[in-house]
């Protein structure tokens, strides 16, 4: 996965490299550090947070059941798609439908992450997304862009768009370390939309082929005539 970010002012292409096993150790560790220190400082866990959240009405277990039945919702729709081998009215109803529940779940996760970030983990797990950041943000050439945490900072500052880019696709990768892949290509409707493209050049490809043998066929007759 590739990502295109200005750094003084030039377009750069940038990558993750995949962490070796030192620095999936050393980010692990990292985070514990950051952990323990917010545990020390009397910052609320998760456990912590849901309970007063719920309390006070600012993230219910009615929302984290409507997380789990849109998952369910969306996987149960994606089953539907297996089975159809065509674009039609009913699997353009499906995709509408997984796309809208998909679109429901994204901000529910939205809203929950962000009220889960100032918990112990929640920061910790910001600084080792961060850290990633600096370990394994590569430019074209292979080298690291960001060695150190204060050039890491100064970039967040001055380019707060495109270092909010590189959060996310880092928060995407950190536990999915298949820097090549696009993160959507499991999605159903993804895949059954590629997979009738699939077959529709196959058999595209497959006329084109019979057209040329008639054709050749059709010339080699007249010749002999």
């Amino acid at each position: 996965m590739t990502m295109k970010i200005t750094i003084e002012g030039t377009k750069t292409e940038a990558k993750f490299a995949e962490p070796n096993q030192s620095q999936i150790f050393e980010l692990d560790k990292f985070y514990r550090k950051i952990f323990s220190e917010c545990i020390r400082e009397g910052i609320m866990t998760e456990a912590e947070a849901k309970k007063r959240f719920n309390e006070s009405g600012a993230w219910t277990k009615d929302e984290e059941g409507s997380m789990a039945t849109l998952m369910q919702k969306i996987a149960f729709n994606g089953a539907k798609l297996d089975v159809l081998t065509e674009i039609d009215d009913e699997a353009t109803a499906i995709i509408e439908l997984i796309q809208e529940d998909r679109s429901t779940l994204f901000e529910l996760i939205g809203r929950k992450t962000e009220l889960l970030s100032n918990t112990a983990e929640g920061m910790a797990n910001e600084q080792k997304v961060f850290k990633y950041i600096s370990l394994c943000l590569c430019g074209e050439d292979g080298s690291i862009l960001f060695p150190g945490h204060g050039e890491l900072e100064k970039y967040a500052t001055e380019n707060r768009e495109d270092f909010s880019d590189i959060v996310q696709d880092a928060y995407a990768l950190i536990y999915n370390f298949d820097n090549d892949k696009d993160l959507t290509e499991d999605w159903a409707e993804v895949k059954f939309l590629a997979d009738i493209s699939k077959k529709a050049d196959k058999e595209k490809t497959a006329k084109s082929k019979k057209s040329k043998k008639t054709t050749k066929k059709n010339t080699k007759k007249k010749s002999t005539k």
